[in-house]
């Protein structure tokens, strides 16, 4: 069977690439390395989320009930009050 579309050799033949299926077991070839320049930047939201979940204490059994309730497909999500507590975290976050 051949493998040629519009004159192309076949997808195996090519020595960078590897045909379907195959593993690269040559740690060797083109390994990808990060750039030093990467960096990481968390935003005022991200920072304020962050700061209340070091403070939060857990409540192990109301988050027992939260997942019963979720496995037994009795808990409903608040879409509201989830849209008003993101605008919260926006407005302490731009204040």
């Amino acid at each position: 069977m051949s493998s040629k579309i519009n004159s192309l050799p076949p997808i195996s033949s090519s020595p960078d690439v590897p045909a379907i299926g195959a593993r690269k077991t040559d740690a060797s070839k083109k390994d990808v390395i990060a750039p030093e320049t990467d960096s990481l930047k968390l935003t005022p939201s991200a920072r304020v989320l962050g700061e209340g979940a070091a403070e939060a204490p857990v409540d192990a059994h109301r988050v027992e009930k939260l997942r019963q309730a979720i496995a037994d497909g009795s808990y409903k999500v608040d879409a509201d009050r989830i849209a008003g507590k993101l605008l919260d975290i926006e407005r302490t976050a731009k204040d």
